[in-house]
């Protein structure tokens, strides 16, 4: 969708962008994302695919119903296809639409993982839902987890500070309520940012008045320029994302890169858990507001402590920067294109591959060593 002014393609960094059809509202009136935007972008996406070619197609997961538009493109140009995954909701489908829609949407979301030649899962967690609650074959998975910026040198600190920060869609998942609760049991000194819009804003908007909070925490509203995200991630002291489900948790690894340690909320289907070690780069916290109050305390009390941990988070955050998802990403383009267009000679690729190991079996088959 066009989410942007001017014109509806452009060129930036030498990559073409097209928006489709002129963007609607991602949330309905019940605060849940919009069936009809999902179903709108899918028809208006059908109209694209007439008009362009393409060879091969990457596509997200998520609203689900473009994929099945995507597959039926690239099965009629005999082209590939890959889903790159974020998240699986699985049975979060019930709780988040009741018994009966919450069916339809597990099934969707079930149907889709049958539609790409190929995954590319953000995560560790993300493959492993997709292998034991969908069936996927390990196979067809590959994970390659999202980089942070290779350089912010050239960004710099926000004018204004605060002591915590919090950054994401303002939903239900987010449970930024927890940050805005504890609030009140901090330092009247202590300041928050929140970053973000969503349908959660305006009921968080109330629960600060509740508390009394108008003057220590400032909604920022949605940054276009992820720049400035970075500006106030520099100038702040201390990142709060406590979300109950992550399929990865960029924003994580982004603070962390811009020295800012993070506190994250133990939960089963929050996947950004795994990037903090727990005291050395930020802390894992029970889902509770006294346990978040005592973190947030016990670290801004302790500056020396913030400081050490500050560092140890650009020395984890610059091993992400060094991956080579990019060349990954590649490789597997350039496999499935060549797979496509000579499958007898992929086979017999993959056969000469495969020999050394059947050479071993065999010399193992003809071993003197008695057997037991």
């Amino acid at each position: 969708m066009k989410w942007w002014g001017g014109d509806s393609s452009f060129v930036r960094d030498k990559i073409h962008h097209h928006g489709v059809c002129k963007c609607k509202n991602l949330y309905n009136k019940d605060k849940r994302r919009s069936i009809r935007e999902a179903v709108r972008f899918s028809l208006y996406l059908t109209v694209h695919f007439l008009k362009n070619d393409y060879d091969l197609i990457d596509s997200n997961e998520f609203p689900y119903l473009p994929n099945f538009i995507v597959k039926g493109y690239c099965a009629l140009k005999k082209k590939p296809m890959i889903i790159t995954w974020h998240e699986v909701w699985d049975d979060c489908w019930y709780g988040y639409l009741g018994p009966c829609l919450g069916r339809v949407g597990r099934l969707i979301e079930k149907g889709t993982v049958k539609l790409p030649d190929m995954i590319i899962a953000n995560s560790r967690k993300t493959k492993e839902d997709l292998i034991l609650k969908f069936g996927v074959g390990s196979g067809k998975i590959i994970v390659i987890p999202p980089i942070v910026p290779p350089d912010t040198s050239h960004v710099l600190p926000s004018p204004e500070k605060y002591d915590l920060l919090f950054c994401g869609r303002l939903i239900k998942e987010k449970n930024v309520g927890l940050l805005v609760k504890a609030m009140k049991n901090l330092n009247p000194n202590v300041t928050c940012a929140i970053i973000g819009d969503g349908p959660e804003k305006k009921n968080l908007e109330s629960l600060v008045k509740t508390h009394g909070l108008e003057d220590r925490v400032e909604f920022l509203g949605f940054l276009r320029r992820h720049n400035d995200v970075l500006s106030y991630m520099k100038s702040s002291r201390l990142f709060i994302f406590p979300s109950l489900r992550e399929g990865f948790g960029t924003a994580v690894l982004e603070a962390n890169v811009c020295g800012l340690p993070v506190i994250v909320v133990d939960s089963d289907r929050n996947a950004s858990r795994h990037l903090i070690e727990d005291g050395v780069n930020g802390f894992i916290c029970e889902n509770d507001v006294e346990a978040l109050s005592w973190k947030i305390a016990h670290i801004l009390d302790k500056e020396e402590l913030r400081k050490k941990m500050a560092e140890n988070c650009k020395k984890i955050a610059f091993k992400h920067r060094q991956s080579e998802s990019v060349q990954k990403i590649e490789k597997i383009y350039t496999d499935l294109q060549n797979r496509l267009r000579n499958p007898a000679g992929y086979q017999k690729q993959e056969k000469v591959r495969a020999k050394p190991k059947n050479e071993i079996l065999n010399r193992n088959a003809e071993s003197p060593t008695p057997r037991p």
